[in-house]
């Protein structure tokens, strides 16, 4: 076993030195290049290692719980989809938190338009609400879940 002396990564040539980060970055975009040639057991892992952190990200954006698992699937879901656009020169990190910042948006843009245009519900037992306005209400209720 060859010693190293304290100091001795700072002469050694950049391209020589192994960070931790680049190690795993190597790692993540070997694995991402078999999820690319269909791979199921890569893709797995590639669930697995970014798993803690994509779910981190969706408490940490404050997404309910009642819809982060679902909403969890379906991130990962994007990116087995896009898995073949993935350019594995650059750092795949960045390239799914992408893909996990977007739909956490998207998720709550439709929720906020969920807010505003939810018509006020009609009570069918009111003898005020005609069956015009209870028909109109539901379309534009299927009118709004389309749209989403």
């Amino acid at each position: 076993m060859q010693r190293v002396h304290p100091g001795a990564a700072a002469v050694m040539p950049e391209s020589e030195l192994a960070t931790p980060g680049a190690i795993r970055e190597g790692d993540d975009r070997h694995l991402m290049q078999r999820c690319q040639t269909g791979e199921a057991a890569a893709f797995v892992a590639l669930v697995l290692r970014f798993r803690r952190p994509v779910y981190g990200y969706l408490v940490r954006c404050g997404v309910e719980s009642s819809v982060r698992d679902d909403l969890f699937q379906d991130i990962f879901l994007k990116i087995h989809r896009a898995a073949g656009v993935y350019q594995s020169e650059r750092p795949l990190a960045p390239w799914i938190f992408t893909i996990v910042a977007n739909t956490v948006r998207s998720h709550f843009r439709k929720m906020r338009l969920r807010r505003l245009v939810t018509p006020a519900p009609v009570d069918p037992q009111d003898p005020a609400a005609s069956s015009e306005q209870i028909a109109e209400a539901h379309d534009v209720a299927r009118q709004i879940e389309r749209a989403l």
